[in-house]
């Protein structure tokens, strides 16, 4: 994609980018996709992109595993219309998306089940239709919302995980579409008026407590495990960095 930089002009129909390291702006036609990713960073929201291909190669599933940097960082904001270029959308759950958490139903009794008790409590939310069921986007007051057993009906995704968001292709060739989205941010809600959901819980700290490979090298000094000292440390590191993002 070719991309002219020009100072102080505004074009009609094209965005603008702010380049960090020139300074300058950045003007170029972008697609739906890109500035949807744009405006979801815009609004504090940490995004991914997944490359638009089909069920045979693994459809919607990031082909990133799941300790890779995008599920703990924020791409730069210049980074995104070139990533996004040819890939859908998936937002990141959790406290890197303001406590973002989604309600994933895989069939449509279910969705509507859930609709039905969120509009009994009074409570607005994101929603998206799918052809199997659909999903509801709430934000926490509370903190940072743990992850369901994927085996449940209603599946919660909050600690790290991601969802796809419209106007995203789905392997089947549908495009994601937005059934109800009002303002810029999903509702904030207490997660006490969830209570209808089993298994909804929020991300715990433990104080005073450390993984166990953490506490053996680096209280214990116990590293005969290990066959050198920066291997231990390494161990060390990563059970702390495991702990860190995970949902313990």
């Amino acid at each position: 994609m070719n991309r002219l930089k020009m100072d102080n002009v505004k074009l009609k129909n094209h965005s603008v980018i702010t380049n960090a390291e020139t300074s300058s702006n950045i003007y170029y036609p972008l697609t739906q996709i890109q500035n949807s990713a744009l405006h979801f960073y815009d609004q504090g929201f940490n995004v991914m992109p997944i490359p638009r291909i089909g069920m045979e190669h693994g459809g919607k599933k990031p082909p990133y595993g799941k300790f890779s940097p995008l599920f703990y960082t924020r791409l730069g904001k210049s980074n995104i219309p070139f990533l996004f270029e040819r890939s859908n959308i998936a937002v990141i759950c959790g406290r890197l998306s303001m406590n973002l958490f989604v309600l994933d139903c895989d069939n449509p009794k279910t969705y509507k089940w859930v609709g039905h008790k969120l509009n009994q409590k009074g409570l607005d939310s994101w929603v998206v239709e799918s052809n199997r069921g659909g999903h509801y986007c709430l934000l926490s007051q509370d903190g940072e919302v743990c992850n369901s057993d994927p085996e449940k009906q209603v599946q919660i995704l909050g600690n790290r995980k991601n969802v796809v968001a419209p106007p995203s292709v789905h392997p089947s060739g549908l495009i994601y579409q937005w059934k109800k989205k009002v303002g810029n941010r999903p509702p904030e809600i207490n997660i006490e008026n969830l209570s209808f959901l089993n298994g909804l819980s929020l991300v715990k700290s433990k104080p005073g407590s450390l993984p166990t490979a953490a506490q053996k090298v680096l209280i214990e000094k116990d590293i005969e495990d290990y066959p050198s000292n920066s291997e231990a440390e390494l161990s060390a590191a990563m059970s702390l960095f495991k702990y860190v993002i995970g949902c313990q």
